[in-house]
């Protein structure tokens, strides 16, 4: 059958979470938040309008290289396939919308990015993990203010 797959804009409204599990898989999940802008014609000003909230998460690789790079309030481009789910929580029933990631960049309207795609030796001995040189503190540091006063790096593996 048909999977709708959806591109959506928006920014990480939580830290991102990375699981491990026993058979070396590996997901990273985190909350983004879509808000909409919406123009007043009365005033010619622009205002924040409804704000939807997604679970985003992906797997394996792209879970590693978004953990390490994303950041609370990252301006990015998820896409990815949707996903609603029920759920049932102290007598209350609502729906949660999820997006399994395919693809995660950053929306450069919003930001500036250091793209960094490690050499085959540091994907050999695993260098360029969270924390080491290369992380998006680190862009942040020697990039300083970008453009919106933003730096965001997107590890890429090939």
């Amino acid at each position: 059958m048909y999977e709708p797959v959806i591109t959506t804009v928006g920014r990480v409204a939580t830290a991102v979470s990375l699981r491990r599990f026993e058979g070396g898989g590996v997901k990273a999940s985190f909350r983004l938040a879509c808000t909409e802008r919406r123009r007043d014609w009365t005033t010619g000003e622009w205002a924040d309008g409804d704000t939807t909230f997604m679970t985003v998460y992906c797997w394996r690789g792209m879970a590693e290289n978004v953990h390490a790079s994303l950041g609370v309030g990252d301006p990015i481009v998820v896409r990815g396939k949707l996903r609603t789910r029920a759920f049932e929580s102290e007598g209350k029933q609502g729906i949660v919308i999820e997006v399994e990631a395919t693809e995660i960049g950053p929306d450069l309207g919003r930001c500036s990015t250091v793209v960094r795609r490690p050499s085959p030796v540091e994907r050999a001995d695993g260098a360029g993990e969270k924390g080491q040189a290369g992380s998006a503190e680190s862009a942040r540091a020697l990039v300083g203010a970008g453009a919106g006063g933003q730096v965001a790096e997107v590890p890429m593996s090939s």
